[in-house]
């Protein structure tokens, strides 16, 4: 997600919630909307921000820009 949208922490809030056992990890990308908006590819990018993170099963696009690269989001994941 954007920086403001991952510091408000809403959606791990709402998530534990819901089950408090559920890992939440929270990644601020803020270099994926320049990049969609002036049509940079973002794979390389994508890839960085995820190699650290392993076993995900859902991530969460926190920004309208980010369904744009849904696909390469899966690809990298």
């Amino acid at each position: 997600g954007t920086i403001g949208t991952i510091n408000s922490n809403i959606y791990q809030d709402k998530i534990k919630k819901i089950d408090k056992k559920i890992k939440v990890y929270n990644l601020a990308t803020p270099e994926l909307v320049p990049m969609i908006e002036n049509g940079i590819d973002t794979g390389e990018i994508i890839g960085f921000y995820l190699s650290k993170y392993k076993d995900i099963d859902s991530i969460i696009l926190g920004c309208t820009h980010y369904k744009l690269i849904e696909n390469k989001i899966k690809i990298v994941n």
